[in-house]
């Protein structure tokens, strides 16, 4: 990809965004909001710049890496919903 197509993808990005920008903006006081607009575009261009996506797991990396943790939540989760069915109180 050449560096006239990268920068008409950020450029994409930003106007795609552009709408929750202004309304995120329009929450500061008026002095700041193009000072912060403007540094909200910078740091999202800088995010754009580091490549983010070449360490992203696969499916089953990530399900392996987090097993633990979903195996917790998976029990947690039966646990719930067994009190909904039986209407009986939290055993935490």
């Amino acid at each position: 990809m050449n560096e006239q197509t990268k920068e008409q993808y950020k450029m994409a990005v930003l106007n795609l965004l552009q709408p929750k920008i202004a309304s995120l903006v329009k929450e500061a006081h008026p002095v700041y909001q193009e000072d912060l607009e403007q540094e909200l575009k910078l740091k999202m261009l800088e995010k754009m710049q580091t490549p983010f996506l070449h360490n992203i797991p696969s499916f089953f990396e990530f399900v392996s890496s987090n097993e633990k943790k979903i195996k917790f939540k998976f029990k947690l989760y039966n646990t719930f919903k067994l009190q909904k069915q039986y209407n009986t109180q939290p055993l935490l």
